[in-house]
């Protein structure tokens, strides 16, 4: 009889050390719905500060509620959080080590691709029946070591020395055409190029009162290595082992921030 009343008496603790566990020592509840688990969430994390809070939804961003009750069943938030973290921590140095040589070869892709570059650029307001025109030339150098068929850049707008542009654009350059004997751009040429901004009307932000009064203007265009495509139209950088690295990177740093919870 005094066996059982210990046994029972040490079950009763735990109920109760259980029912009085707060913030990311509370037990989740999720093997009952999502009802359930969102009311059992909510009940810890009115106890949890911010870190912890951020901390959770970082550990269970991947997981719906059936994986997250297989992987940890009626978990603790700080429970699910350290597990998470350490597996972040163990795992991912690895994969960072597989992905290292294709990270590599898109930065150098980058880089070769980055000498593609625009010289003698000006900014024009021309008018015709449509109106005012702006209206960028440039000439188009290929310094890079592939052949092209377009490439985008950014087309920036200064006036009267002003050190922040006035006027910011994504324009298309296309080097094919349908006459027969298109070449695209190849490495080493260079092309002259006439980009007009916006559709019929021209773009209102790059022909407001400020830059039609301008004393001077200033245009620079800055090429988008990632946008390049080949003479196959196909896109010559290929930024998925790049995005891989940089959201596992990401992953890990996180990870070791969370080492006092």
């Amino acid at each position: 009889m005094r066996t059982r009343s210990k046994l029972g008496a040490a079950l009763l603790v735990l109920m109760l050390l259980q029912a009085c566990s707060k913030g990311s020592d509370h037990r989740l509840d999720t093997g009952h719905g999502m009802e359930a688990y969102k009311t059992s969430l909510q009940e810890a994390l009115k106890d949890m500060p911010d870190k912890e809070q951020r901390a959770y939804d970082w550990a269970v961003s991947d997981f719906n509620l059936e994986q997250l009750h297989a992987g940890y069943p009626n978990g603790t938030p700080k429970a699910i959080i350290r597990a998470e973290r350490d597996k972040v921590i163990r795992d991912v140095p690895a994969k960072l080590a597989q992905l290292e040589s294709a990270r590599a070869a898109y930065v150098a892709g980058q880089a070769d691709l980055s000498r593609i570059t625009a010289s003698d650029v000006h900014f024009t307001m021309e008018k015709d029946f449509f109106g005012l025109q702006p209206t960028v030339v440039a000439t188009i150098h290929n310094g890079s070591s592939h052949d092209l068929s377009s490439v985008k850049f950014v087309a920036r707008l200064y006036v009267d020395d002003k050190p922040e542009p006035v006027a910011e654009s994504e324009l298309f350059s296309n080097y094919n055409n349908d006459s027969g004997n298109s070449t695209g751009l190849r490495r080493g040429d260079a092309v002259k190029a006439r980009f007009r901004i916006g559709f019929v009307s021209g773009d209102g932000n790059w022909k407001t009162v400020e830059i039609q009064q301008a004393k001077k203007t200033r245009a620079e265009l800055t090429v988008l290595p990632d946008s390049a495509t080949d003479t196959g139209n196909r896109s010559i950088l290929d930024d998925h082992a790049a995005k891989q690295y940089q959201a596992l990177q990401n992953a890990l740093n996180t990870a070791k921030g969370l080492t006092e919870i």
